[in-house]
């Protein structure tokens, strides 16, 4: 009898969706992120400062953090332009305006350009480690 409820259970779900699942180890999610991905980046700051973001952490303008509309929450990028590069860790959605593709913090933002830009073009790629 088990086996025939778990042989319907599983017949069941077969044609579901995939859904992503958070897990603590960021390595699992390369895949998600395929080398070298182009992009545009924004960046928000000081008007955010403690609001929750959708991970539920507290917007902090000074920590190197970057909002994705789809990437797993504590994805960690490499976002590079030029010959600078910053680590950040996905931990909000956005950007919602169209032809932007993450939103970093001010403080991600300006190790790369200077703020008053608004907009640069980076590239960005899964890191597994901080080595």
């Amino acid at each position: 009898m088990r086996i025939l409820f778990l042989t319907l259970l599983l017949a069941g779900c077969a044609n579901e969706p995939q859904v992503a699942i958070y897990v603590s180890d960021p390595s699992y999610l390369l895949a998600e992120v395929p080398a070298e991905n182009p992009g545009v980046a924004s960046w928000y700051g000081e008007r955010y400062r403690g609001r929750p973001t959708a991970s539920g952490e507290l917007f902090d303008p000074g920590a190197m953090t970057a909002a994705h509309r789809t990437l797993p929450f504590g994805t960690r990028l490499l976002v590079k332009r030029g010959s600078k590069s910053v680590v950040v860790t996905v931990n909000d959605r956005g950007p919602f305006v169209p032809g932007r593709d993450l939103d970093l913090s001010w403080a991600a933002f300006q190790k790369l350009a200077d703020p008053d830009l608004g907009l640069i073009e980076v590239t960005f790629v899964g890191v597994s480690s901080l080595k």
